[in-house]
């Protein structure tokens, strides 16, 4: 109380001193509101214009037992987004084509035939993943060498394409770099989770697959496909990216909304994850660009979200956050 007394006093006798410091407080003020304004204008310009100009690839897994759920609910959610996409797999007896579209055990999938590739698989199981992913990248740099980024995920991850784009829309593609969820042991610098997702770089991917293709042993082939891609892309001096956002909240997950919203985290993930996990609305960027382990109804509902901000006018400062999607899933 003392102090305060003093103070008020010694403002009463310096009242012009006062009244100067609050003028320059305004002016601060409204200078700063000013840049950040012009400034954000600009910048939401350029990033529109430029992540216009870039080209992602999505690589797809699925399998022939998931095609009519999984595929056929990616397809119809966020595959349309990437700049071209493909399901890869491997062709089965059970799988005919007729009029560009799927027939599966003499069912019609409606989906296209030709957004189904078989990169030369020979097994279709958990074991082989690391040959399907290599498979896959040699295909991909052979038939669709001239894309920015490729983002490898499987068929029960959602996938935000333009909080992607957003991501990087300042990066380089020529660097050989990748991004995805951190995990710290077993290879240098770490590895990405599968599950998750990765993104690649154009190359990223140029580097691996011509590797593999001038000696497909020379990179290990364990079963274990993430931690084997990062071992070979680190033997072709490709290295992971930061993709945290500013505050330090993860962009891509292996682990669905629910589980990672009440802090449900499996003893590997709090084992292996490069940063201690949150739980919360800490758990995950606003910005956030993969969800696995995600049930179709779940995608469905997200996608209908998406879709329902978009529908907001450009000037509208409502964007679509983290809180939002806990709410459409969670209630």
């Amino acid at each position: 109380m003392l102090f305060q007394r003093k103070l008020i006093q010694n403002i009463k006798k310096n009242s012009k001193f006062f009244y100067f410091l609050i003028f320059i407080y305004l002016c601060l003020l409204l200078f700063s509101i000013g840049f950040r304004v012009f400034f954000n204008k600009n910048d939401n310009k350029t990033g529109q214009n430029f992540s216009q100009n870039i080209r992602v690839f999505c690589l797809i897994f699925t399998y022939d037992q998931k095609i009519a759920t999984r595929s056929v609910m990616v397809y119809n959610t966020w595959a349309q987004r990437c700049d071209e996409f493909k399901f890869f797999l491997k062709i089965t007896p059970n799988f005919n084509f007729k009029n560009n579209k799927v027939i599966l055990d003499g069912i019609d999938i409606d989906l296209p035939a030709n957004s189904f590739v078989d990169p030369g698989i020979e097994n279709e199981n958990y074991r082989k993943l690391t040959d399907k992913t290599y498979r896959s990248l040699i295909y991909v740099k052979n038939h669709f060498g001239n894309f920015d980024w490729y983002l490898k995920a499987d068929d029960d991850t959602y996938v935000f394409i333009d909080n992607l784009r957003k991501f990087v829309k300042n990066k380089n593609a020529s660097e050989p770099i990748t991004f995805g969820f951190d995990f710290k042991r077993y290879v240098n610098e770490g590895y990405h989770s599968g599950g998750a997702g990765y993104l690649m770089s154009n190359e990223a991917v140029k580097r691996l697959a011509t590797k593999l293709e001038k000696n497909y042993s020379s990179c290990q082939n364990r079963g274990v496909e993430d931690v084997d891609i990062a071992a070979c892309f680190r033997s072709v001096e490709v290295h992971p990216g930061f993709s945290r956002d500013f505050l330090g909240k993860e962009r891509f997950h292996p682990l669905p909304i629910k589980s990672l919203y009440y802090g449900r985290f499996p003893k590997w993930f709090l084992k292996y994850s490069a940063q201690a996990p949150a739980k919360g609305l800490k758990c995950c960027s606003d910005e956030s660009i993969t969800f696995h382990y995600m049930k179709p109804v779940d995608q469905y509902r997200i996608h209908a979200l998406v879709q329902q901000f978009e529908k907001y006018p450009p000037n509208c400062k409502r964007k679509l956050r983290f809180i939002d999607i806990v709410h459409e899933i969670l209630g």
